[in-house]
Order: structure tokens, then C-alpha cells, then sequence
């Protein structure tokens, strides 16, 4: 392996599922011994860029290419990328029921020697590896005995990506936001992992909404992706000043006393408030409060899922008189157009 030239080159990609547009023009490069972390608002194609590379099956790549190793891997399927050095920690690690840990991770471990040329290992050899990286995540030793990630909690999930990365000692470790959902134990114990893996012989892209998990492991670069598109880089500060200054959003609240249906039925206590990317207009986020919201969060789910833009909610009709009238009345707000405060 040559370490002076580019480990990832990601050249003007753009990807999409279902003819939806997720990621629009990406360029990025990785350098061996170099850690990237990619951050940005829900929906931006954070995850996406983490799973197109890794070459996770759903994605399309419309134009721009990934080459890995110098050589262009767009068609390439995702476990011939594995083999070749590539993996993935996924945001939501899956159970395999019926599939045991250690034979899963055994399988794993002797089809990468496979392809680099070496023989497969035996139980007692494998067996005492095995134990050397499950010491690393503090991991109990009857979870590898079970079928993969079945019956874990979310911190052991993320602990068992984690001991797998070490492992397998990929070339390029792509993280999908593995401090999601994990206390402060299990974010120092799987940043330890991450920190011991890391040497000038790999590299590290890590995708994640808060600086929290860049505090144990020190990026070189981070990128902000928004709306499928790296808008600014820089270096571990920029993480600490997205930290301290968000991302520019716009942030409406609607009292559920201001709605005539609650006023009529008695029941006007609560409110909406809705938070939108105020460059792009994205629905990042919703909290509602009072009776009846869990009639109406489904309108906010769906509009997370679809990538609604606060003007598209502006210009969708509501029925009168509902309570429902108040999610509309918050969008109002969160963009100067709201009249019945």
C-alpha cells in the first residue's frame, strides 16, 4: 500500500433512492492515518455517504464516482469491499438470529486473511484474538456465544460493532453515528476502541449530530453536510463552534390556547413548537405538548421522513376548526407569517 497517495477519493457524487436526490455533488478525500468526521442537521445524507461507500445495497449512484485504493469501486459489491479493507459501524446494528457471534466473526476474520493470501485460523488461535478485542470493550464473554446483537442493549450492540472493527482491522472504518443512544461509560469505552484502532495505517470517517464523541476521538477534519452537500471544513474547532452555535435554524411556537378547537373544548394548555435548516428550509425537528399531539405528531413524522421544507407546510391546507391547525400556526411562526398570536 502506497501511504502518499489517497486512500478515498469521493469525486463529485451524487446518489439517489426511489429518483430522490439525497446526495448532490460530494466531494471528499481521505487520507491513510488521517480521521474525518462528517456532521450536519437530520436528513442531510450523512448516513447515506457512510453507506454508499461501504456499497450497502438501496443507493444509486446517478454520476461521480468512489475510487478506494486508487481504483473505482462504485460497482463494486459491499462484501468485495469488505474484503478489500472497507467497514461499516452501523447507526442501528441488526440481529441475525440463528447466527452466532463467534462463527459470524470468525467467518469474517478468515475470509479477509483469504484475500490477502493468508490461511485460515484455527479455533484456539482464533479463540485467544477473540478474546484480546473483547477485553478492549469491556464486553461480557457470553455475548459472543449468543446469535449476532440478539438480545443486546443498545450500548452492547454498539460495543460489539466496535470489538468487530478492531477485529477485522479494516483500512477505512466508516462509523454511522455509533455514540447515538450510548451513556457516558459506553461513549469512553467505545472511543477508547475507536482510539486504539486508529494508526497511520488506516483511516477513520465518522458521522455524527454532536461534538459530544469528538471530545475522545480527535478529528483532523470535519466536513458539514447540509441538504446532500459538504457546505464548510475545517478543522477539530469547527466541531467545537457548531457546538456552541448550532446550526442556523428557524424555531416557530404556536400555544394550544391560541387554537379555537382547544379553546372551545376546554382543553388549551400545551403548545407546538417546530424547528426548521434555515438556509434549506428541512424540518429538523418538532416537540408538542398538550392533549390530543399524539393525534397530530404524525404530520411532523412524515415530514421529517419526506424532507418537507417549512413553506411546503405553509402552503398545505389544514381543516378548521382542529387542533391540527396549530402545527401550521407554529411553521407560521418559525418563519414571520404567523397572525393569530
Amino acid at each position: 500500500m502506497d501511504n502518499n497517495k489517497p486512500l478515498l477519493i469521493v469525486n463529485d457524487l451524487h446518489v439517489s433512492i426511489d429518483d430522490k436526490d439525497i446526495l448532490k455533488g460530494i466531494n471528499l478525500q481521505v487520507n491513510l492515518g488521517e480521521v474525518h468526521a462528517i456532521m450536519g442537521p437530520n436528513g442531510s445524507g450523512k448516513s447515506t455517504l457512510a453507506n454508499v461507500i461501504s456499497g450497502r445495497p438501496g443507493y444509486s449512484i446517478t454520476s461521480g464516482s468512489i475510487e478506494y485504493l486508487g481504483e473505482n469501486i462504485n460497482e463494486e459489491l459491499p462484501e468485495i469491499r469488505a474484503r478489500k479493507g472497507i467497514f461499516l459501524a452501523f447507526q442501528y446494528p441488526v440481529e441475525l438470529p440463528g447466527v452466532r457471534s463467534w462463527q459470524f466473526l470468525k467467518s469474517s476474520v478468515d475470509a479477509i486473511r483469504k484475500e490477502k493470501g493468508e490461511s485460515e485460523l484455527g479455533v484456539k488461535e482464533f479463540d485467544s484474538l477473540l478474546e484480546t478485542h473483547r477485553n478492549k470493550v469491556e464486553m461480557n464473554p457470553d455475548l459472543v456465544k449468543r446469535s449476532v446483537n440478539e438480545g443486546f442493549s443498545g450500548g452492547e450492540k454498539k460495543r460489539n460493532e466496535i470489538m468487530q472493527l478492531s477485529l477485522l482491522n479494516p483500512t477505512l472504518a466508516l462509523l454511522d453515528e455509533t455514540d447515538s443512544g450510548l451513556d457516558i461509560d459506553a461513549l469512553r469505552i467505545v472511543s477508547n476502541g475507536v482510539n486504539d484502532f486508529k494508526s497511520e495505517n488506516n483511516s477513520v470517517l465518522i458521522v455524527t449530530h454532536y461534538q459530544r464523541i469528538l471530545e475522545y476521538i480527535k478529528p483532523d477534519f470535519v466536513h458539514v453536510l447540509v441538504d446532500g452537500n459538504i457546505v464548510k471544513s475545517g478543522d477539530s474547532n469547527l466541531a467545537l463552534e457548531l457546538e456552541e452555535k448550532g446550526y442556523e435554524v428557524r424555531i416557530g411556537k404556536f400555544p394550544c390556547s391560541g387554537a379555537g378547537k382547544a379553546k372551545a373544548s376546554g382543553n388549551d394548555e400545551g403548545f407546538i413548537k417546530v424547528i426548521f435548516d434555515k438556509k434549506y428550509g428541512e424540518w429538523l425537528g418538532c416537540h408538542m405538548i398538550g392533549l390530543g399531539v399524539t393525534d397530530m405528531i404524525a404530520e411532523a413524522v412524515l415530514g421529517r421522513k419526506l424532507e418537507t421544507t417549512g413553506e411546503e407546510v405553509l402552503k398545505t391546507i389544514h381543516p378548521h376548526p382542529t387542533m391540527s391547525e396549530a402545527v401550521v400556526e407554529a411553521v407560521a411562526d418559525a418563519y414571520g407569517e404567523v397572525i393569530h398570536l
